[in-house]
């Protein structure tokens, strides 16, 4: 009778080992968190763009850290990039107003991740967020 016990408390605890891996420590998303939100022309203050890996519950995956490349494809001559690490891209705003479009490449990934960041103008921000158009 110990015997199945022992079997039957393996079984439990290689299933909930299983489960465990596929729901909280595999990453199935991803979230781009943008320091600040709103980018503006000519700012010195440095812009922070980071990849977190998330799990199928919507959390920040445990003991994972995504390493990949960060790519400009659109809007370079916009920004001047200050650091470019592995999950971390940092820049400050440049002398133009527009559109950045940036793409994350990992190898654990299946497809890049497109970042897609405005960087506007000091007079447009503020006529936009006076007349309520901007969150």
């Amino acid at each position: 009778m110990l015997k199945y016990k022992i079997i039957v408390v393996l079984l439990v605890a290689v299933t909930l080992a299983v489960v465990a891996d596929k729901i909280i420590f595999s990453t199935t998303t991803v979230s781009v968190e943008s320091n600040p939100q709103r980018i503006l022309v000519g700012s010195s203050s440095p812009v922070e763009v980071e990849v977190v890996p998330l799990n199928r519950l919507g959390f920040n995956v445990p003991f994972d850290h995504l390493s990949g490349k960060f790519v400009v494809r659109q809007g370079g001559d916009k920004i001047n990039v200050v650091r470019a690490g592995q999950n971390k891209f940092v820049f400050t705003p440049g002398t133009t107003a527009g559109k950045v479009v940036i793409f994350f490449y990992a190898s654990n990934l299946a497809f890049p991740v497109e970042i897609v960041l405005r960087i506007e103008s000091a007079s447009i921000a503020s006529v936009a967020h006076s007349s309520g158009t901007c969150a």
